[in-house]
């Protein structure tokens, strides 16, 4: 986690308090799955912070995802693995006019 990235996030959420954030996380697929995938559990920690800094968790989702977004190079190698470890935050109420 990037905390001052995060702390960024909170002052525009406490700024605009009507915005509500989507919180993804995305890894490169593995052949094995993990009960507590961790792209999820990035998600929700990122989650988890924000909502200890006083933001409301109902302005907030988060998801996990197996696959990298398509910016996200995938690699065999396991340092391209690890390099495909991301959390992407978007405006979720932009999300649902889709």
């Amino acid at each position: 986690m990037s905390f001052p990235i995060l702390d960024e996030v909170v002052a525009l959420m406490k700024a605009r308090p009507k915005l509500r954030i989507g919180v993804y996380g995305t890894r490169q697929p593995r052949r094995r799955r993990v009960q507590h995938a961790p792209e999820q559990v990035a998600a929700a920690a990122c989650v988890t912070y924000i909502v200890g800094k006083g933001i409301a968790r109902d302005r907030l989702e988060s998801e996990g995802f197996a696959r990298p977004s398509p910016s996200i190079p995938t690699t065999p190698t396991k340092a391209g693995q690890e390099s495909a470890h991301r959390v992407k935050m978007l405006n979720a109420d932009a999300m649902e006019d889709d």
